[in-house]
């Protein structure tokens, strides 16, 4: 039974029909476009998996903090940009042969590499385990070698390895573990002349710990850097993680190469149920290259791996061009975590098309991981605004004072996030009305099973891409 202060109010799930272009009101010349905004966190790790920090060290993936550097898959530094913890179904990715074990959550991506391509690719944990055997067998985690920048040392590498080896030292240098290729293959060359590639010694269990580090960093594995792996369900439990910048990828203490996930499987739900509105699209996502996602969407000829502000000025001009000479203009426009500096948003390209995307026959749609990328100049021409889930109080804060303002007070939005997002469900603020009650303008949507053969576009415009794309060496002729 409600108290006499307690204010109720039903939310409905989104009809993607209200955002416009509608099916109703798409031929009509007076009928604009959206600006649409999807802003949703990373995938997760258990309390205490070790995360590698830029400078080599490892720390547990709850203590790492904003504004710290991980080290990235490429051995340059990522910097966290926010924090997010949470409770989730867990579950343990266990290595076969030579690696350690981590547990992470339901959404989270794994990266894999096909052993017989070399392709890397993304996929989230519970899309993994309904694979077959022999995919699974093809796709396996993996670890990447590394480079540290060179640090001075006072002993020849090869030496102090060889000393090291026949005293009772406990551990390994910090400069000598976390330096150049050079350093580090010296080093070892030095330690196993006297002990074999099989050094063990129960005495001196960090040391064992920091010559296993030293090796894999140099990417001299006992089986293959690329290993099957089990997935193991483990029940709910905490989780931790961070949005980073770049390409999202980081690395464990072990060296596997791990990431922080995004919005993809709600995304592609919406593009399915808006796709009969829309003859042409472009996509530009900062994962393209790894998942090959929006690859079997849109015709390649027209995804980008990156953002690509001339390619936008293109269907700019095109959609000035289009309503005025064709009874269908209508074009998606998506950028996908691709935006990583904030700085973009104040380019003019930006702005014009937050201020005058409506009138262009355009729905734009931005992923983003960091809610404050945009500037408040830009925020205020928003149409709608996807929030995926979020745990972190200072994060919420801003969410709600930055893009959920029709809700009164602080506290009934976070008690309508945690009932709406607690599944996997988005709540969705629709700005583009002109009611303020909460029922017009906040709705749910949870992302519905899309046909594994979906396109997005008319047969001109798949024609078009056919007739010039040569697949073999990905390029495109006039």
């Amino acid at each position: 039974m409600a108290s006499k202060d307690t204010v109720v109010f039903r939310i409905k799930e989104l009809d993607p029909d209200i955002i416009a272009p509608s099916t109703k009101n798409m031929n009509r010349p007076e009928q604009g476009g959206s600006k649409i905004v999807i802003i949703g966190k990373p995938g997760c790790f258990v309390k205490g998996t070790p995360v590698m920090m830029y400078d080599g060290t490892s720390r547990a993936v709850e203590t790492i903090k904003e504004g710290e550097l991980v080290m990235g898959d490429d051995s340059t530094p990522r910097t966290v940009l926010e924090l997010c913890q949470g409770v989730e179904n867990m579950y343990k990715i266990q290595p076969l042969h030579d690696g350690m074990h981590y547990t992470v959550n339901e959404r989270h991506k794994l990266v894999l590499k096909n052993i017989y391509t070399r392709e890397i690719i993304e996929i989230e944990v519970k899309e993994y385990i309904e694979k077959d055997d022999s995919w699974k067998t093809m796709h396996r985690i993996f670890r990447n070698a590394l480079d540290f920048k060179e640090q001075p040392i006072t002993y020849k590498a090869f030496t102090l390895g060889k000393l090291i080896s026949i005293t009772n030292a406990s551990r390994v240098p910090h400069n000598y573990m976390f330096n150049t290729r050079k350093v580090r293959t010296e080093f070892l060359k030095g330690f196993f002349i006297e002990n074999g590639p099989f050094y063990d010694n129960s005495s001196h269990c960090q040391l064992i710990k920091d010559i296993d580090f030293m090796r894999k960093s140099l990417g001299i594995f006992w089986d293959e850097p690329e290993d099957e792996f089990s997935v193991i369900p483990v029940g709910s439990d905490n989780y931790y993680g961070f949005t980073l910048d770049g390409n999202h990828r980081f690395l464990l203490s072990s060296c596997d190469v791990v990431r922080n996930t995004g919005k993809t499987t709600m995304i592609t739900s919406i593009l399915y149920e808006k796709s009969h509105i829309f003859p042409v699209g472009q996509v530009m996502s900062g994962t393209e290259d790894s998942n090959g996602h929006y690859g079997k969407i849109f015709p390649s000829t027209f995804v980008y791996n990156s953002l690509d502000k001339s390619k936008i000025e293109d269907i700019i001009k095109r959609q000035k061009l289009a309503k005025q000479h064709l009874q269908n203009p209508w074009a998606i426009l998506l950028l996908d975590d691709c935006t990583d500096d904030p700085k973009l948003f104040t380019d003019p390209l930006f702005q014009g098309i937050f201020k005058n995307g409506r009138h262009w026959k355009l729905l734009f749609l931005l992923s983003l991981q960091y809610s404050l990328d945009i500037k408040p100049v830009i925020r205020t021409n928003v149409d709608g605004t996807f929030i995926l889930r979020e745990s972190n109080l200072r994060n919420r804060r801003c969410l709600w004072e930055n893009y959920a303002g029709v809700f009164p007070d602080f506290d009934q939005f976070c008690q309508v996030l945690d009932q709406i997002t607690d599944d996997y469900t988005a709540l969705y603020i629709h700005n583009a009305t002109t009611s303020n009650k909460i029922e017009d303008c906040v709705y749910w949507y949870k992302a519905k099973p899309v046909p594994p053969d979906f396109k997005i576009g008319c047969s001109e415009f798949w024609d078009f891409h056919n007739e010039r794309y040569d697949a073999e060496n990905e390029k495109m002729y006039a």
